[in-house]
């Protein structure tokens, strides 16, 4: 991946996750709602993500235990994405370890794989429910304001994210599959004029190594004869 495109990325993610999360805050405390399941939907889903994520940390700790493979390093950053995702801490905090990194380029697997898992888990159970409930709620309420359209965009915008997320991962597989195809897939050498003639000189070469030639002087007998001791 390109360093910088990647450092340019998570932190444009953790300016999104944190305007969307206080225009979610203060649409859920300011704005009325149509009724009561409207309003505990839009609750439970800014906390859902955190649940969500919750239970599959516990569970690859449970998993890294039994194997054991444990370290306290992975239990910090579960709890970095539980706790801090919501406000886009961990966006912040891999940007600075890789603006901190030395290596310019490179492919970083696991804070990809960390930060798309987190971008999906948020856009499936709190920016899709926050559209559809805020969506609603400003059509059923006719209260279609500049603040709760800025608050519907904002949401929009972090499920735009993370798409792009999604399919610059896609992309970036497909590249190494083409990689790997064409690493295997190599076409043999083709015999061109120079390489043929040059593999004739070497084997006239060796050929001639291989040869004990006795040629005829004045000092040989005449009954010497040229013979070759390995053919």
């Amino acid at each position: 991946m390109n360093l910088k495109l990647e450092i340019l990325l998570l932190f444009l993610g953790g300016l999104i996750r944190i305007i969307v999360f206080a225009a979610d805050i203060y649409y859920l405390i300011i704005i009325s709602y149509k009724g009561t399941y409207t309003y505990y939907i839009a609750f439970t889903s800014l906390f859902a993500p955190s649940i969500v994520q919750f239970f599959v940390y516990i569970y690859l700790v449970i998993s890294d235990l039994i194997n054991h493979r444990f370290s306290m390093l992975k239990l910090l950053v579960a709890l970095l994405f539980v706790l801090g995702d919501s406000l886009g801490i961990n966006y912040f905090v891999f940007s600075i370890i890789l603006c901190s990194n030395t290596v310019t380029d490179g492919d970083f697997y696991i804070v990809e794989v960390l930060i798309k898992s987190s971008a999906l888990i948020n856009s499936l159970f709190q920016s899709m429910p926050q559209i559809i409930v805020q969506i609603y709620n400003n059509h059923i309420m006719r209260n279609w304001t500049i603040f709760n359209i800025f608050s519907v965009g904002a949401t929009c915008s972090s499920m735009i994210y993370t798409i792009f997320k999604l399919s610059y991962a896609v992309d970036k597989v497909k590249q190494y599959e083409v990689a790997a195809e064409v690493d295997k897939g190599k076409a043999p050498e083709v015999d061109t004029v120079n390489t043929a003639a040059s593999r004739n000189s070497k084997a006239r070469a060796v050929k001639c190594t291989m040869m004990n030639i006795i040629v005829p002087t004045e000092e040989n007998n005449e009954d010497d004869e040229v013979y070759n001791s390995n053919i």
